[in-house]
């Protein structure tokens, strides 16, 4: 072997060595008495222990408002639910808006919890409905909490908003505190996003934007594609995200399962193609689940180390009502508890079984070639669908296998022939 790597010129060898390092540090290449499957058996051990503790929480979706301004043609809220408490907590008139006091109290219970085990930073999404219509519960946590230092925790923040209520303060708000904004936004030339009064959303939208991208606060858009935007969703989008500045846009696929079959995988993939070669040439970044699991796929223990593949939902987020009931998402309907015992929440049959979708989505996902990096379907879809997270649906595995095999394609096929031994 010796003389072998004697007969290999220096800086090839160098190279070589380089790429074996990388594949090293992505678990591809392993000692060969390594035993893989006790290391994943261990993971699923460790996240039990964690459970129990709360140490897996990495996430809380703090649902501040139920109220919303907009009444998109298309939104999941209300559509996507099953289960009575969900269905009961929509309607309760006392679980709209999330009051200051009780915003305090949920978070103090999560920084204790997180302190306990041993965490060090929790992030915090502002959710709703449209969070910005209690802007002073939003406003009251981030003076509160600050980056969450005097807590003994580094706390750091999201929200998902409309963006049609972002006045002067609520900009300065998010750039002071870091705030990354992720304006929910389809296509510039959209007409499914009306006010209430139902009017256009587009000039006021445009008007937040601005404003944003003059306090050099971060935006990102995220761009739900559904039967109702399919035909308008183009590259119009990336352009008009960089006139903002916009270098992120987050590609959403449709949680309605009509979708997938009144619009074929070739058609969905082509579509996204020409989003990602025009991306790629004007240097924003698309991201989504696909890119998660994609990027799991280039780093065999990625998802061992995250503790979920490709959604925080499965064990690692919880979604906090006005009221303080707990979700998995605002997309989901699994009941997991209160806020006021969350060893409770931990040990529900609805947790646990969200839980287990960490690492094992199903037993039809088996051998699949991309097991390992893939969560599957939205589990709020499943639970509509099929009462079963733990259902696989063809239409969409075969656009998630489609969307990855497109994207091994594009892997900069110069860097793979640097290695070349010829």
């Amino acid at each position: 072997m010796d003389r072998l790597q004697k007969k290999i010129p220096a800086a090839l060898r160098t190279q070589l060595n380089g790429f074996i390092q990388t594949l090293i540090n992505k678990s591809f290449l392993v000692p060969s008495d390594t035993d893989e499957y006790s290391r994943v058996q261990e993971a699923l051990a460790q996240l039990t222990r964690y459970r129990e503790t709360g140490k897996q929480i990495k996430v809380i979706q703090l649902v501040v408002s139920n109220l919303c301004n907009f009444r998109c043609n298309y939104c999941f809220v209300d559509s996507i639910y099953t289960s009575q408490e969900r269905l009961l907590n929509q309607a309760d008139k006392n679980n709209q808006v999330m009051k200051k006091d009780h915003a305090i109290s949920y978070l103090m219970k999560i920084i204790e919890m997180q302190r306990t085990c041993g965490n060090t930073a929790i992030g915090i999404q502002f959710f709703g409905g449209e969070p910005l219509t209690n802007w002073e519960t939003v406003r009251h946590v981030l003076d509160y909490f600050k980056d969450g230092s005097g807590f003994g925790i580094h706390m750091y923040y999201s929200i998902v908003t409309n963006g049609s209520l972002i006045t002067e303060e609520v900009a300065d708000y998010f750039y002071n505190y870091d705030v990354a904004t992720i304006i929910s936004f389809d296509s510039p030339k959209s007409n499914n996003r009306l006010l209430r009064n139902g009017t256009q959303s587009k000039a006021i939208v445009e008007k937040a934007l601005d404003l944003l991208c003059r306090k050099k606060c971060t935006i990102i858009f995220n761009t739900s594609i559904v039967k109702e935007n399919f035909d308008i969703i183009d590259t119009d989008l990336i352009d008009y995200g960089l006139t903002y500045n916009i270098k992120e846009i987050g590609l959403l696929f449709d949680l309605n399962l009509d979708f997938y079959q009144e619009i074929s995988t070739h058609d969905i993939l082509k579509k996204f193609s020409t989003l990602y070669f025009y991306a790629q040439q004007k240097g924003v970044v698309l991201a989504g689940y696909w890119k998660t699991a994609f990027d799991n796929l280039l780093d065999a223990s990625a998802y061992l180390e995250k503790g979920y593949k490709t959604c925080s939902a499965t064990g690692t987020q919880l979604s906090i009502e006005p009221n303080g009931c707990i979700f998995a998402c605002k997309g989901t309907s699994a009941f997991f508890g209160h806020i006021d015992n969350l060893q409770r929440v931990f040990n529900s049959e609805n947790y646990i079984n969200y839980l287990n979708r960490t690492f094992r989505n199903s037993d039809a996902c088996i051998g699949c070639a991309i097991e390992n990096s893939c969560s599957g379907l939205c589990p709020g879809s499943l639970e509509k669908y099929y009462s079963n997270i733990h259902q696989t649906c063809n239409y969409v595995c075969d656009l998630n296998k489609a969307i990855i095999s497109f994207l091994i394609n594009q892997i900069n096929r110069d860097e793979i022939e640097s290695y070349s031994l010829h």
